[in-house]
């Protein structure tokens, strides 16, 4: 990881607002725990170095609730849950423990547009940092959309950064100067060359794998329904999903009797999932348009397995997957068409051992230039001409100059 910028603001106090428990994680690594996603330890690591350089570092995470507390390597951590089960969203919680913070610097990891106007209100310096994409089908998505185009295209927010180009261009498309647009990506940790090719599998059962949250706009219902499809077909296939543990997958398993063909893998660590990829003969991202996705780095893992890689039509997904080049394409929220690529994939072993191959030349482009900690370093430095070389890695320049949106 490289080393943060000795031009950082000694006296800054920098709060980042995230859904993320930046607590839970560097207590894991602290036991000798695993990484469970891409990059975990590249991010606690990088921002417990922050805390040596700065006058205070508060990461306040909005997925659970506990008391402020201070972490050996100096970073305060405090928990704020937004959404609680049968309450109104606790946005005026959130601004109230970022209030207690005094923060000079902000980072907003997602559009909390009260939580972002606040900010500007109250003259801190901020940065939107997202890693979503903008659902804008019924009018409050609309009106929503033009909301926060106008927040972030305020004088004031110097920059705005999305993971990965196609978000970033969403951006774009609900109104933010794309000036001012910076897509962000991870360090890759691992590359195709880390697997070989596989060729077509011909020992039964045919098995998927599904890597993510267990909700429904991730179309894990749709993976399941689409092993009943399939089973119904007298096909032998399996799936295996990892994410956690879901009571409302395993009823419906049990409705659709599909009893041993499904399994709950439950968490695991990221290296394990890595394998786990490869072992499989293919890797599911079934997300439906409604769900905010980026471009996930669990695409960009699949294809480094050298497992075909099978994704719906997601708006996010189409500038870098193409149907029968690095990929299948199916119908989002539509179990039959998911089932139907599988079986494509199933049938035609020159579609099976062309996509495993493919992933080197996929994986070209997959992952953006600016990397979050360059990012960050770069936005916090008190020398004003290197904050300005941002402008290098916007959708106007640099490496997107091509896009013609200057």
């Amino acid at each position: 990881m490289p080393e943060a910028s000795s031009e950082l603001p000694s006296d800054g106090r920098l709060l980042f607002v995230q859904f993320g428990d930046y607590l839970e994680a560097a207590q894991r690594f602290a036991e000798g725990g695993e990484e469970t996603y891409a990059a975990q330890r590249y991010t606690v690591d990088f921002v417990a170095d922050l805390a040596k350089r700065m006058e205070r570092v508060t990461v306040l995470t909005f997925s659970t609730d506990y008391p402020l507390q201070r972490l050996p390597s100096g970073v305060y951590c405090e928990g704020v849950q937004l959404y609680r089960d049968g309450q109104r969203n606790q946005q005026l919680q959130l601004i109230r423990a970022a209030a207690r913070e005094k923060p000079t610097h902000m980072i907003v990891v997602a559009p909390l547009i009260p939580l972002l106007y606040w900010a500007l209100l109250t003259g801190k310096r901020l940065l939107p940092l997202f890693a979503d994409s903008f659902h804008l089908g019924g009018l409050k998505e609309r009106l929503k959309g033009r909301a926060l185009a106008w927040l972030l295209n305020r004088s004031e927010i110097e920059w705005v950064s999305n993971h990965n180009l196609a978000a970033s261009l969403d951006l774009y498309r609900i109104g933010v100067d794309p000036q001012k647009i910076v897509p962000f990506d991870w360090p890759a940790d691992v590359v195709p060359q880390d697997f070989s090719a596989k060729p077509a599998p011909t020992e039964p059962p045919f098995s998927l794998i599904y890597v993510g949250s267990m909700i429904e706009t991730k179309g894990v219902g749709d993976a399941i329904r689409a092993i009943s499809l399939l089973r119904a077909q007298q096909r032998d296939v399996e799936l295996s999903l990892v994410g956690g543990e879901s009571e409302q997958y395993r009823g419906l398993v049990d409705q659709l009797g599909l009893g041993s063909a499904v399994s709950f893998l439950g968490r695991q660590p990221h290296d394990r999932v890595l394998s786990l990829m490869n072992e499989h003969d293919a890797s599911l991202v079934p997300s439906w348009h409604e769900y905010p996705e980026g471009l996930p780095m669990t695409i960009y893992e699949g294809l480094c397995s050298r497992s075909p890689v099978i994704v719906s039509d997601h708006p996010m997904f189409g500038i870098r997957m193409k149907d029968g080049k690095n990929c299948l394409v199916f119908e989002a929220a539509s179990p039959d068409s998911l089932a139907n690529a599988v079986l494509r994939l199933m049938d035609e072993p020159d579609l099976y051992e062309h996509l495993s191959k493919s992933a080197e030349t996929a994986t070209e482009d997959y992952l953006c230039p600016l990397k979050w900690d360059r990012l960050i370093a770069t936005w916090l430095s008190t020398n004003p001409e290197v904050r300005a070389s941002l402008g290098n890695f916007s959708l106007t320049d640099g490496p997107y100059d091509d896009l013609g949106l200057a």
